[in-house]
């Protein structure tokens, strides 16, 4: 019963679907068991573990958003991929490790599967820190510390096992490597009364390795069902919690960092995250509804700099937010994205799920800036980069670039892990970025930027066809369709080359018709125009050159941006006759024709994508 309580931080249904594994099966091995301590009940360290990330070196191949059918906008248009809009860098991203999960002993022994919650990532992207809860009525969790020092070889470290309390954010303190975490715990060791305000603050400190001292924790009994995020900031330890019960509530706690003292309670109802700028103010986001608050560094002065009573609706989900410069982004799950300007309150930029997708499965739980230096895939000099990386549920895992203050698409910029993985939480410093992706575990994923010239095009496809001259079927001459970059190629071999040929365009026609084809360019779907006796001729002939190395025939080069969205219907007009035959090609083409005229349908042109050499 207690995750129908409080929130769990947890939002899509195949995070919600795992099971346990079983203790007994003779392949399962449980981390570490003979190099355990407990420095207080039911907390044990292991600073010589044994379970080890999968080591994978896999580039993981991107899909565009609009693929994916989630819109990018700069405040006021929404921007596709293949529109003119602003255009960001270009990433490919690595699959270097996978963690699975951390394993907990439960009150009765049993081994018990935890999952991933939240990633701290140090300042210098050589550590990185992430805490694990339970979806079972158990309080179990822990933390794992990482060393990803070695991009392609991260290795842990140590970790920490809870039996008597879970835990959903964490969050580092450089100065006295100190790890703070909030979640919850029934255990009276804690502090707690047996009323149903589990909620808690918990540290624990770290030596000069990154190994847990042999030394009891901190902890903080907080009001509410659970504790759900933590920030190191100004000197104090901010802390929120959800709904209070039983006469109590909520909200954002201030606390010192012995965590002996509350310096300031502010009671906000469905507290869900908190971050702060670099002048030590503090904001904080409430969910059912969604509201952003500004206060001072110790809770006070409270300003409200956004509040929508139609977004992040979803009791039970994640709404992170991420401060950077002058901005807010919200992740607000169902509603997707927020980019608030903090100065005017207004919405500066927003990525929204289209009006009828899943609320389970689309979702943005997390959202990320990595603001630090990149270097391209095969060396050469850094350049600086605002990555924004959003943890959209089972849609996986997508990123933006933030240019001139607003969302920039990034071609095939979103991967997904398969399975029932649900991208859950999202960190990232530097050239790593760490992924709680559901029962698909914690992927560790390294980041590289690349050049444009460096172009797979292993997707490229032809279509073969004989073309009809002047009523006589003959092999005149092949057409071949490629993908370049993001250039489509159109060549036209022949015999001859045919000045006059055309080519359009569209998303669905009728042919053999003068009237069809005038009603098709009234209506947009056929660009340039011309006919020569009730026949097209020179359609797009600005997009028109000869093939080169003195190939007879011609040759049509057309942006990504010239083409209609979804599948296209190709007319190729080859002097005074259309292409005819039986039409083949990998994309899903099929052609009809008769002795004048030939329709050939392409499907979704397939593009090349960045160099994703495996």
């Amino acid at each position: 019963m207690k995750k129908g309580l409080y929130f769990l931080l947890i939002c899509s249904a195949a995070w919600l679907a795992g099971c346990r594994k079983d203790a007994n099966d003779p392949n399962f091995q449980f981390s570490g068991m003979d190099k355990e301590t407990e420095i207080f009940e039911g907390i044990i360290i292991n600073n010589s573990p044994s379970a080890q990330p999968t080591l994978l070196s896999e580039y993981l191949r991107g899909r565009s958003s609009l693929e994916s059918d989630f819109a990018a906008a700069d405040g006021t248009k929404t921007i596709f991929p293949n529109d003119s809009g602003v255009r960001g860098n270009e990433y490919r991203f690595k699959l270097v490790g996978e963690y699975p999960t951390l394993n907990v002993k439960d009150s009765k022994g049993d081994v018990v599967e935890t999952q991933a919650t939240h990633v701290k990532i140090t300042d210098d992207a050589k550590y990185a820190f992430v805490s694990y809860n339970t979806k079972y009525d158990d309080y179990l969790g822990g933390i794992v510390v990482f060393n990803v020092s070695n991009v392609n070889n991260p290795s842990v470290v140590a970790t920490l096992s809870m039996n008597n309390g879970e835990l959903s954010a964490i969050d580092y303190d450089p100065d006295k490597s100190i790890l703070y975490a909030a979640g919850a715990t029934v255990s009276r060791k804690y502090g707690y009364k047996g009323d149903s305000n589990p909620a808690f603050v918990i540290s624990v400190a770290l030596d000069a390795s990154m190994k847990f001292k042999d030394e009891a924790p901190s902890f903080k009994m907080l009001t509410s069902y659970q504790g759900t995020s933590v920030k190191v900031a100004n000197g104090y330890i901010y802390a929120t919690t959800g709904d209070g019960t039983q006469g109590t509530k909520g909200g954002l706690y201030i606390l010192n960092k012995e965590l002996t003292e509350v310096v300031n309670f502010v009671e906000a109802v469905n507290a869900r995250s908190i971050d702060a700028d670099e002048s030590g103010n503090i904001y904080l986001m409430q969910a059912e509804h969604a509201r952003i608050t500004k206060f001072d560094q110790y809770g006070n002065n409270p300003q409200l700099i956004y509040s929508a009573a139609d977004e992040a609706k979803q009791r039970y989900a994640k709404s992170e937010i991420a401060v950077w410069n002058d901005y807010v982004f919200a992740a607000e799950n169902e509603s997707g994205v927020r980019m608030i300007n903090i100065k005017d309150q207004t919405v500066a930029g927003q990525l929204i799920w289209p009006q009828g997708s899943d609320p389970e499965n689309h979702v943005t739980n997390s959202v990320a800036i990595n603001a630090d230096k990149k270097s391209y895939s095969k060396g050469g000099a850094c350049f600086d980069s605002n990555l924004l990386l959003l943890a959209n549920g089972g849609k996986g895992l997508y990123w933006y670039d933030i240019i001139d203050n607003q969302i920039a698409l990034c071609n095939n910029n979103n991967v997904s892990f398969g399975g029932n993985s649900s991208a859950n939480h999202v960190a990232s410093r530097g050239n790593i970025a760490f992924v709680a992706d559901g029962l698909g575990g914690l992927k560790i994923l390294s980041i590289e930027a690349i050049k444009h010239e460096e172009w797979d095009c292993s997707n490229a496809f032809r279509f073969e066809t004989y073309l009809e001259h002047n009523g006589n079927q003959k092999n005149v001459g092949q057409i071949f369709f490629k993908a370049e970059g993001e250039k489509l190629i159109v060549d036209i071999y022949t015999n001859e080359n045919y000045k006059t040929s055309g080519i359009f365009f569209g998303t669905s026609m009728s042919y053999d018709s003068e009237q069809a084809m005038s009603d098709l360019t009234k209506a947009g779907l056929v660009s340039g125009g011309g006919f020569i006796d009730g026949k097209l001729s020179d359609m797009n002939a600005d997009k028109r050159s000869s093939i080169p190395g003195g190939i007879n025939g011609v040759r049509f080069t057309f942006d990504k941006n010239d083409l209609p969205q979804g599948e296209l219907l190709c007319i190729i007009y080859f002097g005074n006759s259309w292409g005819h035959g039986t039409a083949f090609g990998p994309s899903g083409s099929s052609g009809t024709g008769n002795s004048n005229s030939q329709y050939i349908e392409l499907g979704e042109i397939a593009f090349c994508v960045p160099n994703l050499l495996r």
